[in-house]
């Protein structure tokens, strides 16, 4: 079960320090365990990270993806606007992150170890795609790529 997984020592500790720097969201949070478990997206991970950190409070804008995950629905219209031009059958997200953003997760890692963890990007071209898949019907391949920069 994940919340065992999770609920170990180790991982609290660096859940603590992580929580230490700042707010941070469920997704920032949980993509530092992603390779602790599979079949749960990192917003859930992180929900039972921080929950079993009682108190563990977010307030304010994550200063790890400057609260890219809250604007999600944003970048895909803006794709789905793109994509509307032309035919296709299935497609590849793929993303460009801001140098601010790169250094956030460098410092992440520097300060967790990144033993657990999964890229931003990674994710945020996963949440991105699974949504567009959504509201489009198609289905995503390695051939083809859209590219959205924050």
């Amino acid at each position: 079960m994940l919340r065992d997984e999770l609920y170990r020592e180790e991982i609290l500790e660096i859940a603590r320090k992580i929580l230490h720097e700042g707010p941070i969201c469920n997704h920032c949070l949980g993509r530092q365990f992603a390779k602790i478990s599979s079949g749960v997206s990192n917003e859930i991970r992180g929900e039972i990270v921080r929950e079993l950190l009682t108190g563990a409070v977010q307030d304010g804008k994550c200063w790890l993806c400057n609260g890219l995950f809250a604007e999600l629905d944003r970048w895909v219209e803006a794709a789905l606007k793109k994509l509307s031009r032309y035919e296709y059958d299935s497609f590849l997200v793929g993303t460009k992150l801001s140098g601010l953003l790169m250094a956030n997760e460098e410092l992440m890692w520097e300060l967790t170890g990144a033993i657990f963890a999964e890229p931003l990007k990674a994710e945020l071209n996963r949440e991105v795609g699974k949504r567009i898949e959504r509201a489009t019907g198609k289905r995503v391949d390695l051939e083809s790529r859209i590219s959205l920069s924050y």
